[in-house]
């Protein structure tokens, strides 16, 4: 979203992100169904509509435990697995959680301590609205989506 890292051009400022509070209006008018504030950033704002598109439910309570997981894909998690099995064990004294995911965000695999009840095996924008791990597979850059800029409201 507005964190994405692309290097600035020559001689081009980075755009200042608007604060937090006024996204989280924001995304509570467009919610609402009240246009949206001009300050919004435009890939925010179309994360907004496509999640809406999609039929992602912004106050879904319901946990994602029910959800059937995915069949692991055994040449990634093999290929994964020396890096996966030393830092899954550091992050059983941290406040993170590590996943790893197929190219089309299906969780395989998970350590550390985000509560069961809240990890969803589908990490695609289509399933939860727009996040970190969806951004960066759409730009091929790391990325990062804070707070209100979910459409998410957990």
């Amino acid at each position: 979203m507005t964190t994405a890292e692309h290097p600035p051009s020559a001689g081009r400022q980075p755009s200042a992100r608007p604060a937090l509070s006024q996204l989280r209006r924001a995304r509570a008018r467009f919610l609402a169904g009240h246009p949206l504030p001009a300050d919004v950033p435009d890939e925010v704002a179309a994360a907004w509509r496509r999640a809406r598109f999609h039929g992602v439910r912004h106050d879904s309570a319901a946990s994602f435990e029910g959800r059937a997981p995915q069949r692991p894909d055994p040449a990634l998690l093999e290929a994964a697995r020396p890096v996966l099995e030393r830092l899954g064990p550091v992050l059983d004294h941290e406040d993170a959680t590590l996943l790893l995911t197929d190219a089309r965000l299906r969780v395989l695999w998970s350590a550390g301590h985000a509560p069961r009840d809240t990890l969803c095996p589908d990490l695609s924008e289509q399933s939860v609205g727009p996040n970190s791990a969806a951004l960066a597979l759409r730009t091929g850059d790391r990325a990062e989506v804070h707070g209100p800029e979910h459409f998410l409201d957990m």
